[in-house]
C-alpha cells in the first residue's frame, strides 16, 4: 500500500481520521489509490477510472464505520468496503440501462418473461413477488446467497459473478441452488 507501514503508519492515520482529521483521510485515501485502481481494472477493465473513484468515495464510511475491537485489520475490512461500492455502483448502473430499454429484466430461472410480460398488471405483479421474495431472503440467505442472487438478478452470468466475488463457478452454482431451495421452502 505505497511507501509507508501498513500497521503503524495506518493505525495511526485511521486513528486520526476517525477523529475528523480531513488531512489523514487525505493520506488514507491517497494510500489506497493504487488498490483501488488495481481491484477496478481486474473486476471492470472498460469503465476502471471510473469504478476506481466509486470505490475510493466509500473510504471515508468504511473509516468511520471500521471498530478495531472485532480483530479485522482495516486494509482488509477496507478492501472489502471498495469492491462492494463498485460492485454496487455497477450495479446501479446497469439497472439504469435496463430502465431506459438497453437490457432486458433478467428472472431468477433464465424465463425470458415473453408470456404477457409487457402487461403493466402483470409486472406490477411480478415486482410484488420478488419484492416479497426479497423480504424473505433478507432473512434465510447468507451474506454470500445473497451477494450472489443480486448478481444474477442483475443478468450476471455464473462466470461473471464467479470473478467479481472471487469464486469458483461450482460455488456459485451451488450457491444458487441453496437460495432456490430456502426461497421455496420460506414461502
Amino acid at each position: 500500500m505505497g511507501d509507508w507501514k501498513p500497521d503503524d503508519a495506518q493505525t495511526e492515520l485511521l486513528r486520526r481520521a476517525q477523529g475528523g482529521d480531513a488531512k489523514a483521510l487525505n493520506q488514507l485515501v491517497s494510500a489506497y489509490l493504487p488498490i483501488a485502481e488495481a481491484m477496478a481494472h481486474k473486476l471492470f477493465s472498460a469503465d476502471c477510472e471510473d469504478m476506481a473513484q466509486e470505490g475510493l468515495m466509500a473510504l471515508p464510511a468504511a473509516v468511520s464505520s471500521f471498530d478495531a475491537e472485532r480483530g479485522i485489520p482495516f486494509s482488509s475490512y477496507a478492501t472489502v468496503c471498495l469492491r462492494n461500492a463498485m460492485i454496487a455502483s455497477h450495479r446501479r448502473s446497469r439497472a439504469r440501462k435496463r430502465g431506459s430499454g438497453e437490457e432486458k429484466l433478467p428472472y431468477l430461472d433464465g424465463e425470458d418473461g415473453a408470456d404477457g410480460a409487457s402487461d403493466p398488471q402483470q409486472i406490477v405483479a411480478q415486482r410484488e413477488q420478488v419484492s416479497r421474495l426479497m423480504k424473505q431472503a433478507e432473512s434465510v440467505l447468507s451474506s454470500f446467497e445473497k451477494q450472489v442472487l443480486s448478481l444474477h438478478l442483475d443478468g450476471y452470468s455464473y462466470k461473471d459473478i464467479s470473478r467479481l466475488l472471487h469464486k469458483p463457478e461450482k460455488s456459485v452454482d451451488n450457491a444458487l441452488q441453496r437460495v432456490r431451495k430456502k426461497l421455496k421452502y420460506a414461502q
